[in-house]
Order: C-alpha cells, then sequence, then structure tokens
C-alpha cells in the first residue's frame, strides 16, 4: 500500500498509521507538519495527547537514531485538512498560544462540573504526594531539540508553583527549578516579569497564611 491508496480514515490518523505509506512517503508527510499547523483552526480543531519520546514525536522518525532517550507527554491537534494529526511543536506560536488558551478555558469551564470538583479534590491530593519527594525538579520537555521554556512555564511551573501549600514547600520547590527558572526568564523579559509576580504572589499568600495561625 502506498499513500494514494490510503482512505481519508486511514490519513487522519497518521502518524499512527504511517506503516501503510513508504519511507519517503513519511518523509514527505513529516515535512507537511509545519504547513498543516499554521492553517488549522484552534477553536474547531481536536485536540489530542499522548506519550512518544522526546526527539520523535510523531512515534518514529528515520532521520534521528536509537535508542530514543526521554519520553514525555505531549499535545496534538487535527482538523478537516490537516491529514493527521500535527505535534504542538509544529504550531506557529500564536496557534500555540489559542491552543493553550482554549485548554485553560475547557478546564475552567470543567471545573465547577460535578466530575471537575471530584478530580480537583484527587489532585489535590496527588499533589500532597509530589511535594513529598526529595526532589521537585521538573524537567522541561524538548521543541526543535530545544527546551521549551514558555510550554514549560504555562503546563508544568505555574501550577505546581499555586499548589505549594506551604513556604518550606514552596522554598524547595524553587530551589530545585532555580536552573529552568532562570533559563526561562533569560528568554523574554515578559516572561521574566510573569514568573517573578507568580513567585511573588505565592510568597505573600503563603506569609498571609501563616501569620492568620493562632498562636
Amino acid at each position: 500500500m502506498t499513500i494514494d491508496t490510503m482512505t481519508d480514515d486511514e490519513m487522519d490518523r497518521m502518524p499512527w498509521t504511517q506503516g501503510l505509506m513508504s519511507e519517503a512517503e513519511f518523509r514527505k508527510w513529516l515535512a507537511s507538519r509545519e504547513q498543516a499547523g499554521g492553517t488549522i483552526d484552534i477553536d474547531s480543531c481536536e485536540i489530542g495527547k499522548w506519550a512518544t519520546c522526546e526527539e520523535t514525536p510523531y512515534l518514529t522518525d528515520p532521520d534521528v537514531p536509537k535508542p530514543y532517550p526521554q519520553v514525555g507527554n505531549k499535545l496534538y491537534v487535527r482538523g478537516p485538512e490537516s491529514r493527521g494529526w500535527v505535534w504542538e511543536g509544529d504550531l506557529p506560536q500564536d496557534k500555540l498560544n489559542e491552543m493553550y488558551a482554549r485548554l485553560h478555558r475547557e478546564r475552567e469551564a470543567w471545573s465547577v462540573t460535578p466530575e471537575g470538583v471530584q478530580a480537583e479534590e484527587m489532585r489535590r491530593r496527588s499533589e500532597q504526594t509530589f511535594y513529598e519527594r526529595d526532589n521537585l525538579e521538573l524537567k522541561p520537555s524538548l521543541r526543535n531539540g530545544k527546551p521549551d521554556l514558555k510550554a514549560w512555564m504555562v503546563a508544568m511551573f505555574l501550577p505546581r508553583l499555586r499548589g505549594t501549600m506551604t513556604c518550606d514547600q514552596l522554598a524547595r520547590f524553587l530551589g530545585d527549578n532555580e536552573r529552568h527558572r532562570e533559563a526561562a526568564c533569560a528568554t523574554d523579559p515578559a516572561l521574566r516579569r510573569e514568573i517573578e509576580d507568580a513567585v511573588a504572589d505565592q510568597w505573600r499568600k503563603l506569609s498571609q497564611e501563616v501569620s492568620l495561625e493562632p498562636g
């Protein structure tokens, strides 16, 4: 079978159906992902998430040598004309921002439903377990071979930062993530302000809670 004989459904499921095309056709499909990402409608597209290797977001890549090192969860989008899934790293920055904004809106709406309230309680219990770990470092995923510090800040650092419940937890969390935090701040002045404001707000919140405890 070749790409010319694949059905629309088989193309829509790419890269899961990559075994139905030749290696040359797969390379051509990989090369088309940035263009597909540039035209996709974020408001109406499907959003998916699955675990894959850092260097091979499309499950396998003939240009990347084995063995594949890190494995992490990645986000993907798919539209009627995209001919398969598009990894978040192939989206232009404006559409990447739109995707994160949409996910935030949808999570906010879901969080007030009975299922969302129950899930939040389970998350809080999981958060407590996270902060009991010896090392609280959050490692950023890679985008085009480099740490994606914007995604790290939005999806990993800020939620965990705001989940700290004591000044001691906050101090440990900031210390274990200082290297990534400084790298993120160095990339963009606006990013630095956002991180510094969030850290200051959390220090202020936790300090006020301590001062309100009965003596």
